[in-house]
């Protein structure tokens, strides 16, 4: 969990500073760590007999994920990749980057055998090949479209088929999502999901602009474009997965080029074909103690969001009247006596 005064961490609390409610019922606290990045900067841990429990140390190891799902692979993207394989990655990390073609898994040892630089250099060439890829598909499938619309394509083609391939082209859904979520849940250590997602509204605008289509045939695009926001946000939550949104955009808010935002659901309503990815992704942040972050640079945002992400601290406690019922317990942190923002997962599945 992640404690929070305005917009600065707050890093000095102790065990007795923190409540902790399931189902909202008070529960013992036996364990506190406040971790920086993979080091334990303080711990206290509950004592019994004048003895300390003996336990073992939390697993920091962290399995890092970087979903790609981008219409270009922006100049910026190179320097995410830069960012993450120099500055983050450390020995006893693993990375997976999925792109919209294929996923690379990358063991921190690698980095013992490769430097970093030719680690770097090799992977943005595979995500950029890959988006590009995709990109002279997505293009290609345009332009069938658009053929098709003004009767300009051979009998037995129809829209909506290639509408449908462009669906699956394009878009996450909750199947993939759940995948995503599976691959991280038997890891036994820290675990965070990074998303770049990227603005919807200039596609589709590429999409109907020239064949005199309407909002509502626009919206019949995504109909069948639908996500169990409750069963993903506690499946996420349950496999203890940092799930972070950071949603790149070209749309310049009040007239200002914003580096770094933190934007809520109602702000991208307008968004006919984004705002619905857009909260869904948003809600699945929320629940699992990630961030969502906006900003035209992915190299901007992802640095706020592993700056974020890399303080926290780890609670224990011993659930009272534990049953293994497959029910999901609520979770609710908060610190005694102040009115900090405090970041956690939703709670978990009793299994």
């Amino acid at each position: 969990m992640r404690v929070f005064e305005g917009r600065k961490f707050v890093g000095n609390l102790t065990k007795e500073d923190f409540l902790v409610y399931e189902d909202g019922v008070p529960q013992p606290i036996t364990a506190v760590y406040l971790i920086k990045k993979t080091q334990i900067i303080h711990q206290e841990v509950e004592k019994r007999r004048q003895e300390e429990i003996r336990r073992p140390l939390p697993n920091l190891a962290r399995r890092i994920v970087l979903v790609f799902e981008i219409n270009e692979f922006l100049p910026k993207c190179e320097e995410v990749v830069d960012f993450l394989i120099k500055e983050v990655l450390q020995s006893q990390d693993k990375l997976t980057v999925i792109t919209p073609i294929r996923a690379y898994n990358l063991k921190g040892e690698a980095l013992q055998r490769l430097s970093r630089e030719a680690i770097a250099r090799q992977l943005k060439e595979k995500i950029r090949q890959d988006i590009w890829r995709v990109n002279v598909e997505l293009r290609n499938l345009i332009s069938d479209y658009k053929a098709v619309m003004n009767s300009q394509w051979r009998a037995g083609i129809s829209g909506r088929d290639i509408l449908y391939k462009i669906k699956n082209l394009k878009f996450l859904n909750e199947k993939q999502l759940i995948k995503f979520g599976e691959i991280l849940k038997n890891f036994d250590g820290q675990k965070y999901l990074f998303l770049f997602y990227q603005e919807e509204e200039l596609l589709m605008k590429k999409i109907f602009d020239d064949t005199g289509q309407s909002e509502l045939q626009k919206m019949q695009f995504i109909k069948d474009i639908r996500f169990d926001v409750q069963k993903i946000k506690r499946l996420f939550a349950d496999y203890s997965v940092h799930f972070n949104f950071l949603f790149i955009t070209k749309v310049k808010w009040s007239n200002q080029l914003m580096e770094v935002t933190e934007f809520a659901p109602q702000q991208y309503e307008n968004f006919k074909i984004t705002g619905e990815f857009f909260s869904v992704f948003y809600n699945l942040a929320k629940a699992t103690g990630g961030v969502t972050l906006s900003s035209q640079n992915p190299e901007a945002v992802f640095k706020k969001a592993v700056e974020v992400t890399e303080s926290y601290y780890l609670l224990y406690y011993r659930p009272l009247n534990y049953r293994p019922d497959g029910k999901f317990r609520l979770i609710k942190v908060r610190v005694r006596d102040r009115h900090y923002k405090v970041i956690h997962r939703l709670g978990y599945i009793a299994d």
